[in-house]
């Protein structure tokens, strides 16, 4: 659970808006999250989670709206204000499709942004990588390419390429929706044990990172977030401590979502 924090910790976005054609996709979406918190965020499929998240990292420019980490503004009218590789920094995104690059080896993928973005040398970031892999319980798949791992393989891979830069927030996109129960479980396990222990890879230890989860499997989202909000027409309509959504939430999209959660 995240503890109480100077107000600047961690990220405040603001009035963010995005539209598809005349399509409202963002509506003016406010979110904050404390350093060392975790925010799930629920909604039906087209509700513009996984859009909020790559607007969140400026992976997308967005029509409109503001966000800070920790204190610091990164993003303005929609736009990114920083160079990527700072926002890269200190923002990590895990997409549901890995995207892992298919001509390096395990290692090497998550060797290349610690080289590319932290311009430490290779020993160290083979180091570092190793570290973090061993965490993720795939220290052994790290010589073999992304074609030959498994969905839960290729998923942890991607998780440490995203740990090893050390984030302040680390989004994650719908990460176990594509595997089956038992490796779903094994995964969530795994994030379990690096929110945990995160401070062990952490330059900053005094500075916990914060997770931002879009998740369609919410009982995983009631026992691993510390609080969840439900995005419909564009803004988080909902948004209560994990373990009291379900008897709190009143807004009519949310109770209908919930009349399918078992």
């Amino acid at each position: 659970m995240a503890e109480e924090k100077n107000m600047n910790d961690g990220l405040v976005v603001s009035h963010l808006r995005m539209a598809f054609g005349e399509k409202p996709i963002l509506d003016g979406v406010e979110l904050r999250v404390a350093s060392g918190e975790t925010l799930a965020i629920a909604g039906r499929s087209g509700a513009g989670k996984s859009t909020l998240l790559r607007c969140i990292a400026c992976l997308e420019s967005a029509h409109g709206g503001t966000a800070s980490l920790d204190g610091q503004q990164y993003m303005a009218d929609g736009d990114s204000i920083l160079p990527p590789y700072q926002i890269r920094r200190r923002i990590g995104l895990v997409l549901q499709g890995y995207n892992l690059f298919p001509n390096m080896t395990a290692l090497n993928n998550i060797v290349f942004p610690l080289i590319k973005v932290r311009a430490y040398s290779h020993r160290r970031a083979v180091t570092l990588a190793t570290e973090v892999a061993s965490m993720l319980e795939i220290k052994t798949v790290l010589a073999q390419f992304p074609n030959t791992l498994s969905g839960g393989q290729a998923q942890r891979i991607a998780l440490a390429r995203a740990l090893v830069l050390q984030p302040r927030i680390l989004l994650l996109d719908e990460i176990t929706s594509a595997l089956d129960p038992e490796t779903a479980h094994s995964l969530v396990v795994a994030i379990r044990k690096l929110r945990d222990a995160e401070a062990l890879v952490s330059e900053a230890a005094s500075q916990s990172m914060g997770i931002v989860l879009v998740t369609h499997a919410f009982r995983f989202a009631e026992t691993f977030a510390d609080r969840i909000a439900f995005l419909s027409g564009g803004r988080l309509v909902e948004e209560y401590p994990a373990g009291q959504f379900r008897s709190h939430c009143q807004h009519e999209d949310a109770q209908r979502y919930l009349e399918f959660i078992t």
